[in-house]
């Protein structure tokens, strides 16, 4: 059609259809090989096989000058694809087959991060090396953890291997002196935190109490509404605890229905760290019973969030209604090394 003039089309060439076609399958598109509005000197070849969303299907497009893709030639999915990965850009081809992309033993896509196999553009797991190099001196770090319950210990650990310092946390508490977030009060690497109890940690309260770490309490459903109004992109809540009291004095206030109340702005931080029973490659993450606790409001609040599984699964086998935490909360994944301290509890029974 219109090898002429024409409205949206002026100059192209289209031929369609020469197989059996429902929504474009078993078809070959040409179009646009003159002048033509979005697409001017163009040439686009679609859907030569069997195409649902592309599936099957060979794209060749803006060979000339053209609105997004500039003299660009894009080859992609010619095997059995989703989301069009195994595709690259500026004519890179890519190897046909089907894939499911995953090791059946460790449940981790073959070539994760390398783009050379469906999902893999999308997966978010990484080396536990990648996940600390976004972590450095003096930055905000939120944890989730209860007592050392839900906080990440192979994250926590590399953290104090690495030698970070000078860090503002926020968290739940400071755990215990060799437990959870605890080792990095115990070795003075934290300025400052923001918090609800330190008495599990007697190195805090030291610190604390001789200047070198500053500590900022709260009341434990405050600090868990503050965090997760951060993380769901509000400025902050409204409290009554404090109105009337020392805790309030300078503070803002508004009223509401006639009653005073306390403005407590909302938590966010740099990086985010929590810890999953199970994840998949998008991020997506269901948590172990009471580990769960502050986790799914942290992994909201970070503008980085980082989540160490103890398993990571192939796509579609985390049941959706199990799932607490969806993937787009999360930037990375890692595989956990399991926890690397002993509970108190622990040490108690092996006494007795």
């Amino acid at each position: 059609m219109d090898r002429g003039a024409n409205g949206d089309v002026n100059e192209a060439e289209v031929m369609m259809d020469r197989g059996t076609n429902g929504n474009g399958n078993e078809a070959e598109v040409m179009m646009d090989r003159g002048a033509n509005g979005n697409g001017n000197e163009a040439e686009v070849m679609m859907d030569r096989g069997a195409n649902g969303n592309g599936n099957e299907s060979e794209v060749m497009m803006d060979r000339g000058a053209n609105g997004n893709g500039n003299e660009a030639g894009v080859m992609m999915d010619r095997g059995a694809n989703g989301y069009g990965n195994e595709a690259g850009g500026d004519a890179v081809e890519v190897s046909a087959g089907a894939s499911d992309g995953f090791d059946a033993a460790s449940g981790i896509p073959a070539g994760a991060g390398a783009g050379n196999r469906p999902g893999a553009a999308l997966s978010k797991i990484r080396t536990l090396r990648e996940a600390l190099a976004v972590i450095t001196d003096g930055m905000t770090l939120m944890y989730g953890g209860f007592g050392g319950i839900g906080t990440p210990p192979t994250l926590a650990e590399g953290i104090v291997a690495k030698g970070v310092k000078d860090l503002i946390l926020i968290g739940n508490d400071t755990g215990f002196p060799q437990i959870g977030i605890g080792p990095l009060v115990t070795l003075g690497r934290v300025a400052k935190v923001i918090t609800s109890h330190i008495g599990s940690n007697p190195f805090a309260g030291k610190r604390m109490t001789e200047g070198s770490m500053e500590v900022v309490f709260y009341p434990q459903g405050t600090l868990a509404e503050k965090i997760r109004a951060g993380g769901v992109g509000l400025g902050g809540i409204l409290v009554d605890v404090g109105v009337g009291t020392l805790m309030g004095e300078g503070r803002e206030k508004v009223s509401v229905g006639g009653k005073t109340y306390l403005v407590e702005p909302a938590l966010t931080a740099d990086v985010a760290i929590v810890h999953a029973k199970r994840a998949d490659p998008y991020g997506n993450l269901v948590y172990d019973k009471s580990g769960r606790n502050f986790n799914p409001l942290v992994a909201m609040a970070g503008r980085i969030t980082i989540a160490e599984a103890d398993e990571i699964v192939p796509l579609g086998e985390l049941d959706p209604e199990s799932i607490v935490t969806p993937g787009v909360f999360v930037d990375m994944v890692i595989p956990g090394k399991g926890v690397n301290w002993q509970w108190v509890w622990e040490k108690k029974s092996a006494a007795e």
